[in-house]
């Protein structure tokens, strides 16, 4: 079977439905987000601003530092999951995340890499609101 550049809308919205804690939250944030697996991995509890409408995650990569709006269900999720703010967002080492995603993404029977869910975000809508 070929791997995929980007999951069809059916294949995001049932791999957020047969996930939960990290690995949901983490699929969340590159779908929704558009954050890279290192982004995933390196986010810390303070790099996530929780308002009443909106969220914003600040990620970083080398000297620029990008935000990005969550609002509706996944504003909702970020807010679920504050913690102390030098601690990981995703409670793994680095090198756990891609693996993590990987066998959630193969126990739905998805062909696809990591990057294939930030791929997701920039090509389609996933149908959060």
């Amino acid at each position: 079977m070929d791997r995929q550049d980007s999951l069809r809308k059916e294949e995001a919205a049932r791999l957020l439905q047969r996930t939960e804690g990290e690995v949901h939250l983490a699929v969340a944030l590159m779908l929704f987000g558009g954050l890279r697996v290192g982004e995933v991995a390196e986010l810390r509890h303070r790099d996530v601003v929780v308002g009443q409408k909106i969220a914003k995650i600040h990620v970083g990569r080398g000297n620029k530092v990008d935000s990005v709006k969550a609002t509706g269900r996944f504003r909702d999720l970020l807010a679920g999951h504050r913690g102390v703010p030098d601690e990981l967002v995703i409670g793994r080492r680095t090198g756990d995340v891609p693996d993590m995603l990987k066998r959630a993404m193969r126990a739905q029977g998805i062909t696809a890499s990591c990057y294939a869910l930030r791929h997701t975000y920039a090509t389609s809508e996933t149908g959060e609101d």
